[in-house]
């Protein structure tokens, strides 16, 4: 969120707080979920001496959903523009700002 805040909305706060204060507790419980699980196969491994699975990478699944919600947040931004475009008779340009987001160029 605090990527989305500071790239798209230049550090206000972004509106509909309670969905944000929701997807926060959302984002700490599965990482509180993802921490307990890679210590129950720690402790697994350590009371067995086998390999019970694979390890939960916290960073890279943070990692790509920063990817994923900048493109979202992107083509949000792309919509609001060719929207506001053709609101005001400017068809040809709200069509080139979509197409560009389709495309992924930047205008």
């Amino acid at each position: 969120m605090a990527t989305i805040r500071e790239k798209y909305f230049e550090g206000r706060p972004i509106l509909f707080k309670e969905y944000c204060k929701k997807f926060g507790m959302l984002i700490d419980g599965t990482e509180d979920f993802a921490q307990l699980y890679n210590r129950l196969l720690d402790a697994i491994e350590h009371a067995d001496g086998i390999v019970a699975g694979s390890r939960i990478d916290i960073a890279k699944i943070k990692l790509d959903a920063t990817k994923s919600s900048d493109a979202v947040a992107r083509c949000l931004v792309a919509m609001a523009k060719s929207r506001a475009q053709a609101a005001f008779g400017n068809m040809n340009r709200a069509a080139e700002i979509l197409l560009s987001e389709v495309e992924g160029n930047q205008l």
